[in-house]
């Protein structure tokens, strides 16, 4: 026991300035964590999570579900794409918040958050491919940071859709019932969503084949 202690001994004397700056390090790290958190919490701004919003109309109606939420880093596994996406996020504005992703990142990440939903609706894929019965629908997605009106929240989304509802045919969005007053900011950002989707500027936007068992 008395040569563990000296060994001990010899480390810490060795290498006491690493040490100290360890620790210096995971205190820091742990300070600054939670005064990010509580920022954001008073903000209500949750600028490392992103989650999948689908837009749906139902008998008239807009309906707003979440379909997943997640830390960037876990669905594009990169830093520097998440820093590239939080940069492009805060390019948005009231009139346009669809993020314009800069060309040679924006292939990655639209293709990173396509894998991540559709492997929410894997068993639809392999019960296609074993011949069962499958319902098969195409969604089209962007990626979005709502800067406008009263929103509880603020975080960067991923808008899904069917793309009928981006056509230019597509329903009279202003004209549709809401769950919430705060879902008027989503009318504007669906709007500009079509004009931008039908109007040639669809390189921000990506179509996912979903299938889903019977």
């Amino acid at each position: 026991m008395r040569q563990l202690f000296e060994v001990l001994d010899d480390l810490i004397v060795d290498h006491w300035a690493k040490i100290l700056t360890g620790l210096v390090l995971l205190v820091l790290g742990r300070v600054w964590g939670r005064f990010r958190a509580r920022r954001e919490w008073q903000a209500k701004e949750f600028k490392n999570r992103l989650m999948v919003s689908m837009n749906s109309i139902v008998d008239g109606r807009l309906l707003i579900r979440t379909v997943l939420e997640k830390d960037m880093h876990e669905v594009l596994l990169n830093g520097l794409a998440v820093a590239a996406l939080r940069e492009a996020g805060q390019k948005t504005s009231e009139s346009d918040p669809v993020i314009h992703l800069a060309e040679a990142d924006r292939w990655h990440i639209l293709n990173a958050v396509l894998n991540e939903v559709a492997e929410n609706f894997k068993e639809g894929l392999f019960a296609r491919d074993l011949g069962l019965p499958v319902v098969v629908g195409r969604y089209v997605f962007c990626l979005t940071n709502e800067v406008a009106g009263d929103l509880r929240t603020r975080k960067i989304r991923v808008m899904i859709q069917r793309p009928e509802l981006l056509a230019e045919d597509g329903p009279e969005l202003q004209s549709l019932e809401l769950a919430s007053p705060h879902h008027r900011t989503r009318l504007e950002t669906l709007a500009a969503m079509r004009r931008q989707y039908r109007g040639g500027a669809s390189e921000d936007f990506m179509t996912v084949e979903l299938a889903l068992p019977r």
